[in-house]
């Protein structure tokens, strides 16, 4: 139980103060990295100074623990300022959500880009996500709760609009908005917290693309 307050509390702590300094903005799928035959395209910069150990993770979106099963892609490479894992040759993946993560050592920021293999959805079709997933990545985490934070401080560009299949997901406590109390409960959930797992489940309908 301490462990996983303590999670939640650090979770918290990132999320707020990311949230204040405007330093990163979730979405639904990244639009820097991206798979195809086999391949992972990276156009994410590595969060590292020269000469730091870089780091980089890719694994399966999941709500649950992270298992040796989820990892796709892990190493870490003395990072000299010019880019790296730029391409990963992966092999064929299984048709989901995936995450890419990559940190630098003495570097508190964490790029965290989330993409999809496999079919994108056609325009009409009913697709079901767990309450809280805001961004629809198959996983309640932080940068649900980041999402949820940005809209209620009304960051421009950020707030979520009423109606649209990421209120429906974000408005977790069914108060008719998207408040600080939604992230607590996704922070909870993604925590791990006794008694706050999120089971409920909401269909949304894929929209046309824009």
């Amino acid at each position: 139980m301490k462990k996983s307050l303590t999670k939640l509390l650090v979770s918290c702590a990132a999320v707020m103060s990311v949230s204040a300094l405007m330093a990163i903005s979730a979405s639904a799928y990244s639009d820097v990295v991206s798979y195809s035959d086999g391949t992972i395209t990276n156009g994410a910069a590595v969060p590292a100074a020269s000469g730091s150990q870089a780091t980089i993770l890719v694994q399966k979106a999941t709500d649950s623990a992270l298992t040796e099963d989820d990892i796709v892609y892990i190493n870490q490479e003395k990072y000299e300022g010019t880019a790296l894992w730029s391409t990963i040759a992966t092999g064929t993946l299984e048709d989901g959500d995936y995450v890419l993560k990559m940190g630098g050592e003495g570097v508190t920021n964490i790029v965290e880009e989330t993409f999809k293999v496999g079919d994108q959805g056609v325009a009409g079709d009913e697709k079901t996500f767990t309450l809280g997933d805001v961004n629809m990545s198959n996983a309640v985490d932080a940068a649900d709760a980041l999402l949820m934070l940005q809209s209620y401080a009304q960051i421009e560009g950020k707030v979520i609009a009423e109606g649209s299949n990421e209120f429906k997901l974000a408005d977790i406590d069914k108060n008719s908005a998207v408040e600080a109390a939604d992230a607590l409960l996704a922070l909870q959930h993604y925590a791990q917290i006794e008694g706050k797992t999120i089971t409920e489940t909401v269909t949304v309908t894929v929209p046309a693309a824009e």
